[in-house]
């Protein structure tokens, strides 16, 4: 048998990536003057606290609205073990070779057996993608107000308007044809997917299939589902304008949801660059200096600094927990 290449069994574009943000990132610091930065940070010092029960509290609620998926009997506790392994693996994944959810998969058949836990996964997603686009709506309505020099007439007037009858346009769209499908990408041989590779169409087909379903077998643990992701992402908004305070008391809750909004959508535009590293540290410190000022531009890229550390911080419990995650494919 022929040995796989090398590029196949080392994922070298992804730790280019994140090597290249990381960079990105160190150069930002240095163009500010590290002890500038450091003194920052120090003033964010605080919060970490705060942050990472919040980032905690956000990944109990999200194991939860995980197991109003799952079809089978399950138990809290073990699954979220499993969220947090998932999200160690993900985390490192640039220096391994498989994603979290190959880790919550297999865990699911080995501890649970349930062999097709797939489905969950998808359908949880799916949900989860509805909640962005109502959070994302919801962001726009509110950061509508968040203007260079002040005030901005927008905030009662016509656009906040348009975004609220999109949304509920979009999301009528959503129950009756599908979140990529029916609403967001068009029909397959005519909107945008036709530029899509065939296993991407596919993979998104069939996250709207488990949706539909779910959504028209099992609407309360559906309903419930959407409700638990919703406050998980304003919890994440509540993230950011705690750090975005605690380093300038003027720091306002409509620019906090404006950040985490769009936060939301470079992750999603930058889904192929693990964690976004690099890009959000430009977009922090970009729209922070565009919209507060010159001087705001230190505060958002402190704001993303903090949030890595609390990410780093849960993603190496989950690795502790996991341990070797090769081994746990193989049993």
């Amino acid at each position: 048998m022929s040995a796989l290449p090398l590029a196949k069994l080392f994922p070298w574009k992804k730790l280019a990536a994140v090597i290249l943000g990381l960079a990105v990132t160190v150069t930002l610091i240095v163009m500010i003057e590290p002890g500038v930065v450091w003194g920052q940070l120090k003033s964010a010092l605080p919060t970490i606290g705060l942050i990472l029960g919040l980032f905690f509290i956000r990944i109990l609620l999200e194991t939860q609205a995980w197991q109003f998926a799952v079809v089978g009997k399950t138990s809290y506790g073990s699954l979220l073990k499993i969220s947090l392994e998932g999200l160690g693996v993900d985390a490192f994944h640039p220096f391994l070779l498989i994603r979290g959810d190959t880790i919550r998969l297999a865990q699911l058949n080995r501890r649970f057996q349930i062999p097709s836990g797939a489905g969950s996964l998808l359908t949880d997603q799916a949900i989860r993608s509805l909640a962005t686009l109502i959070f994302l709506g919801l962001a726009l309505m509110e950061g509508a107000g968040v203007c260079p020099m002040g005030g901005c007439p927008l905030r009662q007037g016509l656009f906040p308007f348009l975004i609220l009858v999109g949304l509920v346009a979009v999301m009528i769209r959503i129950f009756k044809k599908g979140i990529f499908y029916g609403a967001l990408l068009g029909d397959p041989q005519k909107g945008v997917l036709k530029w899509f590779s065939p296993s991407v169409r596919g993979a998104l087909e069939e996250r709207d299939r488990h949706f539909q379903a779910f959504w028209k077998t099992k609407r309360p643990l559906f309903l419930q589902s959407l409700f638990i992701h919703l406050l998980s992402l304003g919890l994440l908004g509540l993230e950011v304008y705690w750090i975005g305070h605690a380093l300038d008391l003027a720091f306002s809750w409509s620019f906090a949801l404006t950040l985490a909004g769009l936060s939301i959508i470079i992750r999603k535009i930058f889904y192929f660059l693990p964690g976004a590293h690099g890009v959000l540290e430009l977009l922090y410190a970009g729209i922070a200096s565009l919209l507060l000022g010159p001087q705001a531009l230190l505060i958002g890229l402190t704001i993303v600094i903090v949030q890595r550390i609390r990410v780093f911080v849960w993603a190496t419990v989950g690795l502790v927990l996991v341990g070797n995650p090769f081994k746990v494919l193989m049993k």
